[in-house]
């Protein structure tokens, strides 16, 4: 019954029809009062909103109606580079019509504002009077339309300006993107800009879209100052000169201050972008670091980062109180001055009707002015965004991927002409940086032929290739090429986050055979029938889901099903077993080859020189200024025996399911750890605010109240000194006033300080860390599943809990203390109006409930939309060769253009809604306006001044209640990054099962290795194909052991089960006495050396501490095992990036960092993988004959079996499965695995 129940609710939720009505077919009412919003609202009262229910909403408002961003580079590159004015004409174009429409509702909503002092002098006069009372109805009547019609022109202002913040961000994340895609290739090398492209499109946008309403803002000010002035003269004469001075002041004093902003803020993006750099890419490669043992590497070098941001943020928030006390002194002392002046003056003139108008006005004038100051930050951080966008230039690199064109003569251009020629390189020498890698090339290939070109490692073997992509800088010479279509095969495969099918196609129609046959090819069939999805199987972030080999193979059927003229394949069977290797190598180059009968030409890179067979033509590559040398063609005998190169197998050759791959069932299937009930409701700042301190909290929860309390005496003082003016001398009332502004800057100016220097960094850090402890604590399989979103909490999340969070929930705070008071000056001015206070508060919780309702899950909806714009981003921009040569560039900004559609539609919505809650609530201030108006008319008998109060206050009502709606809306928006920090975090248990004992400080001190029928997953399905199936195996202390299998046999996860980066459902791994699966997995991988298959990079972290993260040895002992592994030349002050290392040479780090590691187990993955032979030999020689392994048990994972020989024990992995664990004498008469053909050879 339950599950029928289930399932019914399941189909009801397909079967629901869209519940947002499409805004273009709404009705003028409709759009003014956005009643088509009230669908939304009222399912999600009755509902859970989830984001497959949001209808398709029309985005023409934001993307525009081409939907391509193409124009706005074009016309970019006519502008002068570098000009942030230039950015701005090219969005014009797409936002000048709304901006300029919401300019002038802006002005239309500044008028009717300004009526509000007259009618407010009118309305005071009327107490007094003795006119008709029908003038009182239409007086009522002309407050009641002012309110009204400001409004909705306020809702309509800020609904398009919405529009306008939203078109611009997205406009500028295609801009960047575009602009990213055309950096030369090694541009992206460097640090600086790997980090700044992210933090542009993450952080930069925004900021420029969301500056986009202070500038409205400001026009409108400009108007409502001007005319504010005027009638401010009317009533107090000359005396308007003191505000109107002081306001120019604080303008002047604002843009000086400005400047320093803009350098704070400029050093705090820098310091982010070091962050989001450091977090994106140690994210994505967590398991290398964990099987690294750099894992507290990682989190000390983030936690370093996040400290130092904090710290560079700090200039920019000391600027930020300077700014708040700049608008509060405005506020205090243009009144002072102003009521001082035209007392001292004009006393005899004084009066309620005057001091109430003036002090309506001046709140008219002054509280935009004061608003400009406070959010005058957030204008020049879109300033100094837009600034760093438009400085994100474009080299001049075009001249130098089309120098071919230019230095090619006569002779060359006749020869290429020849149909036989397809490449030529004539005298051409390239280099990197400074650095000459190959120097003068000279070299004809013809059409159809195949061609290897090996050497060692840093040979050139790769810049030749890119080479022929005019991806490298020229030094001399030129290369040209006949044809223009060109598929590449990168020695690090690229992958986008999309499905199997979709990366072999790549935009291409899809033919079934030819892809049937390069599937077959790949050897990627076997594979493909054990995914439940087959083809259409994601393969994650980087390909994060596959193994290096499928990866390999997933790139090279791109290559090859481009059908291309032209195809350069780098270093393609690294990673593979020798026996995929070779039929990959028959089914493209033996006799009946699918290139070589297609008369396709080649170009395949290697280490070595692949026994000479089924090439045309060998290039070999020498060390030093890599100088090409052509070996004799090869003939067609080597064909033929390339086509009976097979290898006899006893077992089946079906190939094993990987267990990277295993997770892609689950993709789908969100971990309940990670992902929040999103039914759950409730929004609960409580954790933040311990976080920012309780007693420090409190504090300025007083010192924020004394402030109140002190306008609200500024208030009633006014009342008293124009009741009383002439009856005491100016001074007094001065003074007494003068003291109440004083107290209430220092009031404010306390509050501003302890809340901006030392909460809101203490509560940053203390955020920030515990998503880094969760990041700590969880399955690094859930990690992999969700690393997008992982890194979206930390990019932004992060800024939300730096900048949006703190300011909102301070200034929402006031602005409800403030709104309390005004409330009070109402009820004091007249009685009656309490009788209302009940239903407005009735009103106001529904309100409330109702839109947190809707807002909370368009919220989530909206924060997990971004994940995918980040990492489409960092996938399209990681490997602008391939991306190049795929022309592919076009198909990516299309692609980002749909994601961000998406990503937009929930924001879209969530920002109307508020646009919508501001209108319900000044429609609220309207009908408070008419039932305070009508009750003065009514009775007629009321205190002027107290008149004067309640009608100022009512004013001021309504200035504060749009504050409060501005800053609610905005922290209830940005305390959802509690909530999500909180449901990531909390429920998190610890990686492992508590330690029943601690384990020996010297454990493992003999080596001794017990694997008992072990059995593996990759995540927590326990319905999910397994990795290991009933594995044992003894290993004696001091043993070598070689592990062997083809690509995806379990030989990885074997590696991982050591480390527990994989589920182990039974059997158990013991070394010396200890089941390491019952410790904490922490302290089993400081003691259990590891070396994975590529050595990360930890990019904030100098090579010497990678080495040597405890500091245990001296710079001599590091020096000599450096050595040891040819790696004596590197600068250990450097990082990684910095060093730029070959493959080989990073895997020879990588097993030098773990020769210093103490310990007696030692775990290698993959070593000698793209390793040429001498780099090879001497990774073996180390190994087992090294000192730095002396004595030490090691596990030693590779698909070479180059020194088997040499080796104690040799361990055969099929399937999953061990089929033969045995010494290498012993595995000779086997021929399991095709091992006995190979092994004589060796």
């Amino acid at each position: 019954m339950g599950f029928s129940t289930q399932k019914k609710n399941q189909l009801a939720t397909h079967e629901r029809k869209p519940i947002v009505a499409p805004e273009d077919d709404a009705h003028l009412l409709s759009v003014l009062f956005f009643s088509w919003l009230l669908p939304l609202v009222k399912f999600s009262w009755q509902n859970s909103l989830e984001a497959g229910l949001i209808e398709q909403q029309p985005t023409h408002y934001i993307t525009g109606a081409d939907g391509s961003l193409a124009p706005v580079d074009d016309n970019l590159k006519a502008t002068r580079p570098g000009s942030w004015w230039a950015v701005s004409q090219v969005l014009w174009p797409r936002v000048g019509l709304q901006f300029t429409i919401a300019v002038c509702i802006r002005i239309l909503s500044v008028m009717l504002a300004l009526c509000l002092p007259a009618i407010l002098n009118a309305l005071v006069n009327f107490e007094t009077s003795s006119v008709d009372s029908s003038v009182g109805v239409w007086l009522v009547g002309a407050l009641v339309s002012s309110y009204l019609g400001s409004a909705v022109l306020n809702a309509q202002t800020g609904h398009l300006l919405d529009q306008v913040a939203l078109t611009v961000r997205v406009s500028l994340v295609s801009l960047i993107t575009a602009r990213q895609l055309k950096l030369p290739a090694d541009a992206l090398q460097s640090e600086s800009e790997r980090k700044r492209g992210l933090t542009l499109v993450t952080v930069d946008a925004k900021n420029v879209g969301n500056s986009v309403r202070v500038i409205v803002m400001i026009l409108g000010n400009l108007i409502m100052v001007g005319v504010g002035s005027y009638i401010l003269y009317s009533q107090v004469r000359a005396a308007f000169f003191a505000p109107l001075v002081l306001a120019l002041a604080s303008v002047a004093a604002s843009t000086v201050l400005g400047k320093l902003t803009t350098q704070s803020q400029r050093s705090w993006l820098e310091a982010t972008q070091s962050r989001i750099r450091q977090v994106s890419e140690d994210i994505t490669a967590l398991r290398s670091i964990r099987q690294a043992g750099l894992e507290p590497i990682f989190l000390q070098e983030t936690t370093r980062l996040r400290k130092l941001e904090i710290e560079k943020a700090s200039a920019y928030r000391q600027n930020e109180i300077f700014f708040v006390m700049i608008s509060d002194s405005l506020d205090g002392f243009s009144s002072l001055s102003l009521f001082g002046l035209f007392s001292a003056f004009y006393a005899t003139n004084a009066g309620n009707a005057a001091a109430f108008t003036s002090l309506s006005t001046l709140y008219l004038m002054m509280s935009p002015l004061i608003t400009v100051t406070q959010v005058l930050p957030q204008l020049l951080a879109g300033y100094v965004s837009l600034k760093r966008i438009a400085e994100d230039d474009l080299p001049n690199s075009e001249v130098d991927r089309h120098y071919l064109e230019a230095t090619r003569s006569r002779t060359e251009k006749e020869e290429l002409e020849d149909t036989l020629v397809m490449i030529l390189w004539s005298n051409a020498s390239f280099k990197h940086g400074e650095q000459l890698i190959l120097e003068d090339v000279d070299l004809r290939i013809k059409r159809g032929q195949i061609v290897l070109v090996y050497g060692p490692s840093e040979s050139g073997k790769s810049t030749l290739l890119k080479s022929l992509l005019f991806e490298t800088n020229a030094a001399s010479g030129s290369v040209s090429r006949s044809s223009q279509q060109v598929a590449y095969c990168a020695q690090k495969p690229w992958l986008l986050n999309i499905s199997i099918r979709e990366n072999i196609l790549l935009g291409k129609y899809l033919d079934p055979d030819r892809y049937s046959r390069v599937l077959e090819i790949c050897c990627l069939q076997e594979d493909l029938a054990l995914l439940p999805k087959r083809d259409n199987t994601c393969v994650g972030f980087r390909g994060s889901l596959l193994s290096s080999g499928q990866r390999k193979r997933v790139s090279l059927a791109r290559a090859i099903y481009q059908d291309a003229d032209l195809l350069l394949l780098d270093d393609i069977y690294s990673g593979l077993d020798t026996e995929t290797a070779s039929k990959i190598r028959k089914a493209l180059f033996g006799e009946e080859g699918f290139l070589r009968q297609r008369e396709k030409t080649v170009l395949i890179t290697s280490n070595d020189d692949q026994g000479n067979t089924s090439f045309d033509m060998v290039v070999r590559l020498g060390n030093g200024r890599a100088r090409v040398e052509t070996l004799p063609q090869i003939n067609q005998a080597s064909l033929h025996a390339l086509n009976n190169d097979t290898f006899k197998s006893e077992t089946a050759s079906t190939p094993s399911l990987l267990p990277e791959t295993l997770r892609l069932s689950n993709l789908d299937q969100r971990d309940p750890v990670v992902v929040k009930n999103h039914q759950k409701k409730q929004r609960n700042l409580r954790p933040y605010i311990q976080d920012l301190g309780v007693g420090l909290a409190m504090i300025v929860a007083l010192l924020l109240l004394l402030k109140v309390a002190s306008d609200l005496g500024r208030t009633l003082w006014i009342k008293h000194w124009a009741a009383d003016a002439g009856h005491r001398s100016p001074g007094y009332y001065v003074t007494v006033y003068a003291t109440l502004v004083v107290a209430n800057l220092i009031m404010i100016a306390s509050a501003i300080s302890i809340w901006i220097l030392i909460m809101q960094p203490k509560a940053s850090m203390s955020l920030h860390q515990s998503l880094l402890r969760a990041v700590e604590r969880q399955k690094i399989w859930v990690i992999e599943g969700v690393c997008s979103s992982i890194l979206n909490r930390f990019v932004q999340d992060m800024t939300l809990v730096d900048m949006e969070l703190p300011q909102a929930l301070l200034n929402a705070s006031f602005a409800m203390l403030a709104v309390l008071g005004d409330l009070i000056l109402l009820a004091a001015g007249s009685p009656y109006v309490l009788a209302v206070f009940p239903v407005l508060c009735i009103l106001l919780w529904l309100l409330e409930t109702v839109y947190l309702r809707a807002s909370q899950p368009l919220r989530r909806i909206q924060l997990e939309a971004q994940a995918p714009i980040i990492d489409h981003f960092k996938a399209v921009t990681e490997d602008l060769v391939s991306v190049r040569c795929f022309n592919y560039e076009g198909q990516s900004l299309k692609k980002l253009d749909e994601i961000q559609e998406i990503a937009v539609r929930p924001e879209y919505l969530l920002r109307s809604l508020q646009s919508w809650m501001v209108l319900v609530l000044d429609l609220m201030t309207t009908g408070l306006a008419a039932v305070l108006a009508g009750v003065f008319v009514a009775l007629r008998a009321n205190d002027p001044g107290w008149v004067g109060v309640a009608l100022t206050a009512l004013i001021k009502l309504g200035q504060d209640i749009k504050l409060l709606v501005v800053w609610w809306t905005t922290l209830e928006l940005s305390s959802n990054v509690i909530s999500r920090t909180q449901s990531f975090a909390s429920p998190v248990p610890p990686e492992g099962a508590p330690a029943e004992r601690p384990i020996p400080s010297d454990w493992p001190a003999e080596g001794r290795v017990s694997v008992k029928k072990l059995v593996c997953i990759h995540g927590t399905q326990s319905s999910s194909p397994k990795a290991l199936i009933d594995v044992s195996f003894d290993v004696e202390p001091g043993q070598k052991i070689m592990v062997l299998g083809r690509t995806g046999s379990g030989k990885s996860s074997l590696a991982a089960s050591f480390l527990s980066l994989v589920n182990i459902v039974s059997g158990s791994i013991v070394i010396d006495g200890i089941e390491i699966a019952r410790e904490d997995p922490d302290i089993v991988r400081q003691r259990i050396i590891s070396v994975p298959q590529m050595p990360p990079s930890l990019h904030s972290a100098n090579a010497c501490t990678l080495l040597d993260p405890k500091h245990q040895h001296s710079a001599s002992v590091i020096t000599s095992v450096l050595e040891s592994f040819g790696l004596s030349d590197l600068d250990l002050s450097k990082t990684l990036p910095e060093l730029n290392l070959s493959e080989s040479k990073q895997k020879l780090f990588g097993l030098a960092a773990s020769a210093l590691r103490p310990g007696k187990v030692v775990v290698i993955d993959e070593a000698t993988a793209s390793a040429d032979a001498e780099v090879e030999e001497r990774i073996v020689n180390m190994i087992l004959s090294g000192p730095a392994f002396s004595g030490r048990t090691v596990i030693f994972i590779t698909h070479s079996l180059h020194s088997i020989k040499r080796f104690d024990k040799v361990a055969v992995i099929s399937d999953g499965r061990l089929l033969t664990y045995k010494s290498p004498s012993d595995l000779q008469d086997n021929e399991i695995f095709g091992l006995r053909e190979l092994y004589k050879r060796d």
